[in-house]
């Protein structure tokens, strides 16, 4: 009887110092938001670069970058800001774009709010809006398909496909 009890103590030990304390900040959310804006805390921030971007199953990233003959956008990067974490202030910058994120339950977001361009121009450096590519007045929705430390993949289905893939 005493070596059940003995055992069932270490059991318990193992469990509570094994599990307890595994998302010590408050589980997946928080880890999500890690790997996002690079921590936790207000003014945390991160920046992704494109690595791939897809229409339709077509590699687009080309007609993102200058010096392809074709187009003088630069699309290089985008950098998530979290300013105020207990407010869930959460932004989104490019060179030239610039707008705030919503999250749903599932961490997918559901709000980006840009301007209505497809592509705008700052200081000699240009941008296409890949990030609202269809404007139809109700919004344009990210599904996070894969978020860890070093890579993000975002996806929509509207009248087009898009898949967008950064790296950190």
């Amino acid at each position: 009887m005493k070596s059940l009890y003995k055992f069932l103590i270490v059991v318990g030990l193992l469990l509570t110092l094994t599990t307890c304390h595994k998302y010590p900040e408050g589980g997946w959310s928080n880890v999500a938001i890690r790997h996002l804006f690079g921590g936790t805390e207000g003014n945390s921030k991160k920046v992704w670069k494109i690595k791939l971007y897809e229409v339709n199953g077509i590699d687009s990233t080309a007609y993102l970058f200058s010096g392809n003959g074709i187009t003088n956008f630069e699309n290089v990067s985008m950098t998530l800001r979290l300013n105020n974490a207990r407010a869930h202030d959460y932004y989104f910058y490019t060179s030239i774009f610039k707008g705030v994120l919503q999250f749903n339950e599932n961490k997918n977001i559901t709000h980006i709010a840009f301007p209505n361009n497809k592509y705008n121009c700052l200081n000699n450096v240009c941008e296409r809006n890949i990030y609202y590519p269809e404007f139809n007045g109700s919004g344009f929705f990210w599904k996070i398909v894969r978020l860890k430390k070093n890579e993000l993949i975002l996806t929509n289905s509207a009248t087009n496909n898009y898949k967008l893939i950064f790296t950190y």
